[in-house]
């Protein structure tokens, strides 16, 4: 199942990533297997300790089935934690009249 959260800080991407690897059935150990990280990143990454290799938790992210959408420059109340707006003001806000975008990010 692929999904695309809205990730904004580590500590929501170590909550994705966790919550993606047990709904996978995967193992912290067969997950740094499949990615070629070491089991040590995928235990930090889980833990929500900041790292510089962004790439390479990409890389993970991907091997569970997520693909982190970019920050949106819009304020993050608007969106719940799947990414999509959450309310019809919010879809308002970003009609496509006024911004050019849809609402449905």
């Amino acid at each position: 199942m692929n999904s695309r959260p809205f990730i904004h800080t580590h500590e929501r991407l170590a909550q994705v990533l966790r919550d993606a690897r047990e709904r996978s059935g995967m193992t912290q150990e067969q997950l740094a297997q499949e990615t070629g990280a070491e089991l040590q990143f995928i235990v930090d990454l889980e833990l929500s300790h900041p790292r510089a290799e962004i790439g390479l938790a990409m890389n993970v992210l991907e091997a569970v089935g997520v693909r982190a959408r970019s920050i949106p420059s819009y304020p993050t109340w608007m969106f719940g934690d799947d990414g999509r707006l959450k309310n019809k003001g919010a879809r308002r806000w970003l009609a496509p009249s006024k911004h050019g975008l849809t609402g449905d990010m």
